[in-house]
């Protein structure tokens, strides 16, 4: 087994590793280019550090950040083995710093954490024992938009009295001499939410997590309240942010159908129990092919009986491709007159880490044809281009192999300077599958290891590296 310093660890996601990578380099603990680093061929430092640095504010555009702390909200996915309520035990006890907002302790029947994190504990944090992933959590999308709803009128409720506001959506009428924006006091006092002084439903909107993080809180859920109040003019309406986190989101989804283990304190709460969950939100990594966090939470409100419609993120299905992948295999050059693959574009792969592209291509035309290659689309962004989401049809957090207690074999040993550790001989079978765990104790608090595992068959042949 050969032990080498690696400061970044692999198992970092949605960009976190490029936060790390520059927190590092501003603080001098890396000071070259990565060995093993496969997004970049440059040799250059300045060059890496300032490509790390435009990566990495990126990303911290997006992410959900504590306007208090600095510290960045991440889903600490664990790999199986230690159970999730061990697991966060155990963090919070070695990293103080930790700040747990929610946990599940079912999903992918090895849980999730949620918590935000300061920078410098994301490595060690990764690295620990029962840790399989840690990702950046990424702020939501919402889905208001310049169109407003004429809710009222398209469910033709205005036709069953005069008690149903006839007129047009609360949220069409923002007074201007405010500026365009309403308090929810306001809102009250003019009829546009229930509460004590509306004379039609004195219920006030029980709120059960608000989001009050400026410039990203929109009022869009008051807003959504108020359409609500205008085709439902006596239901008891609750609220709870989706820009909490994804699972967060989820567990909001779960306190407002009122769900035994999610409910917030009786003062909050206040019974409240809704027959109808609706959302406008989207997180971009939510799992496509599957069920992820937030579609879990859905499925167990629904199951209790509760009715739920989610955004269709007002995208009317053009915002997405889907098709199996049809190979291309890479060529010899860099443009179309020297590459095949990169015939009809005008594709220049000077300066693109081979390692993206060495694989091949992706055969956009549907024919699957080889006369027919075209592995080049134009997008069009248009005013909304946030970003760019790519996912497999494979399974989405998927939980670690079962482990057999005891361990078949256990051994010890030292390495300096990536010198290489022996171990064995272990009995191993041919066609069962076994999991090699590496536990390593850094000589300073700053060292992280990677561990490169030879797997030699009697014959002295490499079987797996």
């Amino acid at each position: 087994m050969h032990l080498s310093a690696k400061p970044v660890p692999d198992n970092l996601g949605n960009g976190l590793d490029k936060l790390v990578t520059n927190n590092l380099i501003q603080k001098g603990v890396i000071t070259a280019v990565p060995r093993g680093d496969r997004t970049t061929t440059t040799k250059d430092f300045a060059t890496y550090t300032a490509m790390i640095g435009k990566q990495a504010t990126g990303y911290m555009q997006r992410a959900m950040i504590d306007s208090t702390t600095g510290k960045y909200l991440v889903q600490i996915m664990p790999n199986g083995r230690v159970p999730v309520t061990i697991l966060q035990t155990t963090l919070q006890a070695a990293y103080p710093t930790i700040s747990v907002q929610a946990t599940d302790q079912r999903y992918a029947d090895h849980g999730v954490i949620e918590a935000y994190l300061v920078l410098d504990d994301v490595p060690r944090i990764a690295n620990a024992q029962g840790v399989g992933s840690v990702i950046l959590e990424l702020r939501p999308i919402h889905s208001a938009g310049a169109v407003t709803s004429q809710g009222v009128h398209l469910h033709r409720v205005n036709r069953i009295n005069n008690f149903y506001n006839a007129g047009v959506d609360s949220f069409d009428s923002e007074p201007a001499a405010e500026g365009g924006d309403t308090t929810a006091a306001m809102d009250v006092g003019t009829g546009d939410l229930p509460g004590t002084g509306n004379t039609d439903n004195s219920q006030p909107v029980v709120v059960l997590q608000d989001f009050n993080s400026p410039p990203f809180a929109t009022n869009e859920g008051r807003a959504m309240c108020q359409i609500v109040h205008d085709m439902a003019p006596q239901a008891r309406i609750g609220f709870a942010t989706a820009d909490s986190g994804e699972l967060g989101f989820a567990n909001n989804i779960r306190a407002l159908a009122g769900l035994n283990g999610y409910t917030y304190p009786d003062a909050t709460q206040q019974g409240f129990k809704a027959d109808v969950v609706c959302d406008d939100v989207s997180y971009l990594d939510e799992a496509m092919f599957q069920d992820g966090i937030i579609a879990q939470g859905v499925n167990d409100v629904v199951a209790a009986g509760v009715s739920y419609a989610s955004s269709a993120a007002n995208n009317w299905s053009v915002d997405g491709y889907q098709a199996p992948f049809r190979y291309v295999a890479n060529g010899k050059g860099l443009i179309a007159t020297t590459n095949t693959a990169l015939k009809n574009t005008n594709i220049n792969l000077a300066g693109v880490p081979p390692e993206l592209y060495a694989g091949g291509f992706h055969n956009f035309n549907p024919s699957g044809s080889p006369a027919k290659v075209d592995v080049a689309q134009t997008i069009n962004s248009g005013s909304d281009a946030l970003a760019f989401v790519f996912q497999w049809n494979d399974p989405y957090d998927a939980n670690a192999p079962a482990l057999i207690d005891p361990a078949i074999f256990t051994g010890n040993g030292d390495s300096e300077g990536g010198q290489g550790v022996d171990f064995g001989p272990v009995a191993l079978t041919a066609g069962n599958s076994y999991v090699i765990s590496e536990l390593a104790t850094p000589a300073t608090p700053a060292d992280n290891f990677d561990a490169i595992v030879a797997v030699i068959d009697p014959n002295g042949n490499f079987s797996r590296k």
